[in-house]
């Protein structure tokens, strides 16, 4: 399940369903932890990979506060005492993961469904980032690491460019596994989320010699295959997200609830949804529905029991 590729001289990655990166600070004996995977295991081979490499673990970067995450922050700070950096918004889900089950669910939810959605425990943000911020992380070797903004699947991610050419990118790419499994995936801003798949589409990879997703290959930019198999993946995102659009849009050529439209997406994609699946799933829908009446594409009415979204 877990392997070591090294990328340059001081960025390597663990390798699993969850990559975690791992970046030196050249000044030092120090490395920073790039995302801690989604339980207590990822963090028990991130303490394994540290010694075996005898370095010192002093801070974990959270690229955004999704469950795969953050789920090894936990131990990996009691353990090491480590600094945890973030950006604000995503910060609060770190700190209080429950905030994302009452996202989900829209209220507290009961005892059966908080085990379903396995919240990982939570874990103190030391150190507020930004993507205006570019250079130290405290006082550390890491002056030129740049973050970068990658919103749209979560409220706040970030990517991390790295001096040397490593881009981490987060959750910004979703991959053709999930899209084929799931059909529709999650987003809290549809509009953000295109941006920031234009704003790959465009990105000068003249200084970046490596790509890392959250989850799946990493990409060598000098490589004419898995350059275009990345752009393929944006156009496919994209793609996705027009269908979609369009799906809802035809279900609302009539007046249609909220669950009318669950019923026509699922039905398309999904049909078999675990209980969290379906939670994920009506959120997002949720979204789409913000993003099209943004753009003046439906109208909604309310007849004191529910809301009817229409096509203009």
């Amino acid at each position: 399940m877990y392997e070591i590729e090294k990328l340059t001289k001081d960025v390597l990655v663990l390798l699993a369903p969850v990559n975690i990166g791992f970046i030196f600070d050249n000044s030092s004996d120090k490395v920073y932890i790039v995302d801690t995977g989604n339980s207590e295991d990822y963090a028990r081979r991130i303490i394994k990979e540290a010694m075996e490499l005898n370095v010192e673990i002093c801070g974990i970067i959270n690229t955004h506060a999704h469950e795969d995450h953050i789920g090894g922050n936990n131990f990996l700070q009691k353990r090491t005492k480590c600094r945890i950096y973030s950006t604000r918004f995503e910060s609060f889900f770190i700190e209080e993961p429950m905030l994302m089950a009452m996202y989900l669910y829209g209220a507290m939810p009961f005892d059966e469904l908080i085990k379903k959605l396995r919240e990982p425990r939570g874990s103190h943000v030391t150190d507020i980032i930004s993507p205006e911020s570019i250079g130290e992380l405290g006082k550390t070797g890491l002056k030129n690491l740049k973050f970068i903004p990658l919103s749209g699947h979560s409220f706040d991610m970030v990517g991390l460019l790295t001096e040397d050419g490593v881009f981490f990118i987060a959750d910004s790419l979703v991959s053709r596994q999930v899209i084929d499994k799931y059909g529709v995936f999650f987003l809290t801003d549809v509009e953000k989320h295109l941006d920031t798949l234009n704003g790959l589409k465009n990105w000068n990879f003249d200084n970046v010699s490596w790509i890392v997703p959250s989850h799946g290959k990493i990409l060598r930019t000098s490589s004419k295959e898995d350059m275009k198999e990345f752009y393929n993946m944006i156009a496919l995102n994209i793609q996705r997200i027009d269908e979609v659009c369009n799906l809802i849009l035809e279900a609302c050529a009539q007046p249609a609830t909220l669950e009318d439209l669950l019923r026509v997406v699922s039905s398309k994609y999904n049909e078999n949804m675990s209980q969290t699946q379906y939670l994920i799933l009506l959120q997002t829908i949720k979204i789409y529905l913000n993003y099209l009446k943004a753009k003046g594409k439906i109208s909604f009415d309310f007849d004191g029991l529910c809301y009817k979204y229409v096509r203009r």
